[in-house]
C-alpha cells in the first residue's frame, strides 16, 4: 500500500497484510527536523495505527537522507520558543514510549538531538551501518530535554551515558548496536527488508499480551519490587482469565494459528481537544 499524507510533514502506510504500519517523517529538505505540526501529525498517525485491529507493529522512518535531526530552529518563530518546543517534544516522547503497540525506529543518516531522543522512546531500533547516531545537544550549547538523560542511562549504564551526553560523540549504526543503543544494524540499502524481518517476531503475537509485557517492563524501570510483584499478580490473573489465553491453548492443541482478540479503541496521546 502506498503512503498517504497525514499532513504536510507526515505520511502513513500499512503493509499488504496490515500487520505493520509505517509512519514517515516527511520533511527531507530539513532532514526531518520536527515542529509542532509534525508532532501533531505523528500523534494522529499513531492513533490511527493504535486503533487498527490488524496493526501489530508501528515503524517510524524518515524520508530523504536522514531519520531526524531534532527540533527545527527555523520554525520557532511560527511555533513558539525552545522551551515550548522542548516541553512539547518531551511530553510527546513520553506518550510515544507508552504507546500500546510495539514501536520500531528504522534509522539512517543523521539521528541526532531530538531525533536521537525520538529513537530512544521507541521500543526497538534498527540502524543503517553508516548512520550518525547520538544526542549532540551539548555541541550546540543545548540541554537534552527530551529524555536522553534518563533513557540512555537505562540502556547502556550511567557512566557510558554520561560520557556520551557530555561529549556529544556520535555512533555509527554498527557502533550503536555494539553499545546496546539499537537492536540491529544492516547495510543502508537493506534497511527496509531488515526492519520487516525484525518485526516478524512480534506480528504473530497476542496484541493484549504485547501491551501487557511492554507495560510491565517499562514500569519495572521506575517501580519498586513489591509494586512489580503486585502488578505481575494482577496482570497474570487478568491474562489467565482472558480470551487469548484460552485461544492460545486451543490453537496449540489443534495445531493451528491462533486468532487473537484485537485491542479496544484507545484515547488520544497529547492531541489537543477538538482536533481531528
Amino acid at each position: 500500500m502506498s503512503a498517504r499524507p497525514v499532513n504536510d510533514s507526515v505520511e502513513y502506510e500499512t503493509s499488504t497484510d496490515g500487520a505493520r504500519a509505517t509512519i514517515w517523517l516527511n520533511r527531507p529538505e530539513s532532514r526531518n527536523a520536527y515542529h509542532m505540526d509534525m508532532l501533531r501529525g505523528i500523534e494522529r498517525a499513531i492513533q490511527r495505527a493504535d486503533n487498527d485491529p490488524d496493526v501489530r507493529v508501528i515503524i517510524f522512518r524518515g524520508r530523504g537522507d536522514s531519520f531526524c535531526v531534532g527540533g527545527d530552529p527555523d520554525m520557532l518563530g511560527d511555533h513558539g520558543d525552545w522551551q515550548t518546543l522542548s516541553a512539547t517534544s518531551s511530553r510527546f516522547f513520553h506518550a510515544l514510549e507508552g504507546t500500546r503497540k510495539v514501536t520500531v525506529a528504522a534509522v539512517h543518516g543523521w539521528v541526532v538531538g531530538g531525533g536521537f531522543e525520538f529513537m530512544l522512546a521507541c521500543d526497538f531500533a534498527v540502524a543503517a551501518d553508516d548512520a550518525r547516531i547520538g544526542d549532540f545537544h551539548i555541541r550546540n550549547g543545548l540541554y537534552p530535554g527530551g529524555g536522553s538523560t534518563y533513557r540512555l542511562a537505562r540502556l547502556i549504564g550511567v557512566r557510558r551515558a554520561k560520557e556520551h551526553i557530555l561529549s556529544g560523540q556520535l555512533w555509527s549504526g554498527v557502533e550503536a548496536t555494539e553499545a546496546g543503543v539499537v537492536n540491529a544494524h544492516c547495510p543502508p540499502v537493506e534497511l527496509g527488508p531488515t526492519v520487516v524481518e525484525y518485526c516478524a517476531k512480534f506480528v504473530d503475537k497476542s496484541p493484549t499480551m504485547l501491551m501487557f509485557g511492554k507495560l510491565a517492563v517499562n514500569r519495572g524501570l521506575t517501580s519498586d519490587l513489591d509494586s512489580m510483584i503486585l502488578l505481575d499478580q494482577i496482570v497474570s490473573r487478568v491474562a489467565g482469565e482472558g480470551r487469548d489465553a484460552r485461544e492460545g491453548l486451543e490453537a496449540r492443541q489443534a495445531r493451528r494459528s491462533p486468532k487473537w482478540e484485537p485491542l479496544p479503541p484507545s484515547v488520544s496521546l497529547i492531541q489537543e481537544q477538538g482536533e481531528e
